[in-house]
């Protein structure tokens, strides 16, 4: 029997998810029974546990979308994993296009399954802040980088009179910075900024 798992949170769509694992099973599998909950807290994954042991047997096919719909975390979707392994259920991933179980006790699918965690773990990362991104929006958070702020204090403030004083005699902005140490570009953005050659 071929199974589909469709897990999504509250009002979320489920049909992408759908989709792709009805593309993925078109030219392999007859689409069989089509298993639905909602992610949520512990409680739902535990009852998920449950009831995929209890349903599915030996030789049965499960279909998911990817692998991080198993849990919230890589030690749940890991537990579930070797459960559903130690049962004989092969399951298939339609995103990452990896199939697990099929074997038992056959080491290329426990080190296929050691390396697929870490694609997991990405996943649930992408997952979480992405979440985390539309909630602070809906909250009417402004996302992205904040608006700098320009330091009071700069590199020649408190030497606005000697400067001014200096421009009253003529002496060109390349002397002005040698005389406080500072980049001729820099003594010029701050006589504009300060409006130090007004009344000269």
């Amino acid at each position: 029997m071929v199974y589909a798992l469709i897990r999504v949170r509250r009002n979320e769509n489920e049909g992408i998810m759908l989709s792709s694992i009805k593309s993925y099973c078109r030219e392999k599998f007859v689409l069989g029974e089509i298993i639905r909950q909602t992610i949520g807290d512990k409680k739902q994954n535990n009852d998920l546990n449950q009831a995929l042991q209890k349903k599915l047997l030996n030789g049965d096919k499960l279909i998911i979308s990817k692998f991080s719909v198993l849990g919230l975390t890589s030690i749940i979707v890991a537990d579930l994993l070797i459960k559903l392994l130690k049962i004989g259920v092969i399951v298939h991933s339609a995103y990452d296009g990896i199939i697990i179980g099929g074997a038992k006790g056959d080491l290329k699918t426990e080190l296929k399954l050691l390396s697929v965690f870490r694609s997991i773990e990405d996943s649930l990362i992408k997952d979480r802040i992405k979440r985390g991104m539309i909630k602070k929006k809906k909250s009417g958070l402004k996302l992205g980088r904040p608006v700098g702020r320009k330091s009071t204090k700069l590199r020649l403030t408190g030497k606005e009179e000697t400067i001014k004083d200096l421009l009253g005699k003529k002496i060109s902005l390349t002397a002005i910075g040698k005389l406080t140490g500072a980049n001729r570009v820099t003594v010029k953005n701050f006589i504009i900024l300060n409006h130090l050659d007004e009344n000269i």
